[in-house]
């Protein structure tokens, strides 16, 4: 019980931390024009929005261990829900990435393109739930077991999952590449016109590709080829990797790599603060005058 409620603890902190600046980047992307006119913010409001549906699911799969009972099924759906997130997130990742190839490599594509795949990404997720919610496959949840566990009793579990499973890996490889393609060209641009002195852009692009590709890459081999070990520990670590991966790490990279979210993110911390100041000075004026 004392692992439970510890592990719940750091769960629900991380998902406090996490989805609370999901909220204010989500916030900054869609109140703004500048961001809201871009095709590659577009996609990267519907990867928040998918990171606040695996918040929700990562609440569920709190409450489910620490009560240790399902309430509607809550808890199991967590999981399931949990584990479309991340998939659904890869196919944003590489939609990212194809949108961005587009732009810096000058190809003619039209946006449609990229409205037609976030549909596709979207219906991908439903479709998920939906297939390992039924008859056919399905992930259960288990006390003190913090990852999605395959319910092997049904006839087509391991069959969706691994199958699944290798697109999203297939998935996390070409997005990758084409952020490998990118940095080359914007290299070979800067050597083709002399100016290789300031490479900052391209080791940006290529720490964010691969950070996201290397946490992805990791979860990926250890829920589709490792056998975890039976002890509550082990799945809580990978549990919160997940948590770490999915919800903390996405906005440490917007605010670390770009400045002008950065600043945007805490620009509210300036305004209280130049607004708690003018309050001091007027109550000061005030209290001169009696």
């Amino acid at each position: 019980m004392g692992l439970q409620i510890y592990g719940t603890t750091i769960f629900l902190l991380s998902l406090v931390f996490g989805a609370s600046s999901h909220m204010r980047i989500l916030y900054i992307f869609i109140t703004n024009k500048k961001y809201r006119d871009l095709q590659c913010y577009r996609i990267m409001i519907h990867m928040g929005m998918v990171q606040m549906v695996f918040s929700f699911s990562v609440l569920w799969i709190a409450i489910y261990q620490v009560c240790n009972c399902d309430p509607l099924t809550l808890g199991t759906h967590g999981y399931r829900l949990s584990t479309g997130c991340c998939r659904t997130e890869g196919f944003f990742e590489l939609i990212l990435a194809l949108n961005r190839l587009v732009i810096i490599c000058d190809i003619k594509c039209p946006d449609l393109v990229f409205v037609v795949l976030t549909f596709f990404a979207w219906a991908f997720l439903i479709a998920h739930q939906v297939i390992f919610s039924s008859w056919m496959a399905a992930y259960v949840a288990i006390p003190d077991y913090y990852v999605a566990k395959p319910d092997l009793s049904l006839p087509y579990t391991l069959l969706v999952h691994s199958t699944v499973g290798v697109i999203y890996e297939i998935t996390l490889l070409c997005t990758f590449a084409a952020y490998i393609i990118i940095v080359l060209h914007l290299i070979y641009l800067k050597w083709k016109f002399n100016i290789l002195k300031d490479v900052r852009k391209e080791a940006k692009i290529l720490i964010y590709a691969f950070v996201r590709f290397a946490g992805d890459g990791i979860l990926s081999i250890i829920i589709h080829y490792v056998t975890l070990p039976s002890h509550p520990g082990s799945t809580l670590g990978v549990g919160l990797f997940y948590v770490f991966n999915n919800i903390i790490l996405p906005p440490f990279l917007y605010l670390g790599l770009c400045s002008n979210i950065r600043k945007e993110f805490f620009g509210y911390v300036s305004v209280a603060r130049e607004h708690k100041v003018c309050m001091n000075a007027l109550k000061n004026k005030i209290a001169a005058q009696k």
